[in-house]
């Protein structure tokens, strides 16, 4: 299977060309999108013990995929490696993100 068509860049996404040669690093939901979750649905899943717990906003996907499949493409070598800044903070430089896309 090979690397699926993503369409367009998003405008979250910059023209590596204009950032005056920085690198900016991406977390998963700025490259696989995020749904919108108002504060009533946040409210309601904390009530539950469901997630997300507290709201948070739309963000559009540059590549349209779940988490699961984005994390098997990563292991199996077909997307980028990502950076560990932390325990929990991970994350991909632009560049190699805009790489893909244009590979595609």
């Amino acid at each position: 299977m090979g690397v699926p068509h993503f369409g367009k860049s998003p405008e979250h996404i910059s023209n590596p060309q204009s950032s005056n040669g920085s690198n900016r690093l991406l977390r998963l939901p700025q490259i696989i999108g995020q749904k919108k979750v108002t504060p009533e649905q946040a409210e309601a899943n904390r009530k539950s013990g469901r997630s997300p717990k507290t709201p948070r906003h739309y963000i559009e996907p540059v590549i349209p995929i779940s988490p699961a499949a984005w994390w098997l493409g990563v292991k199996e070598g077909k997307y980028p490696q990502p950076i560990k800044l932390g325990s929990r903070t991970t994350v991909w430089r632009e560049s190699d993100i805009l790489d893909l896309i244009n590979q595609a």
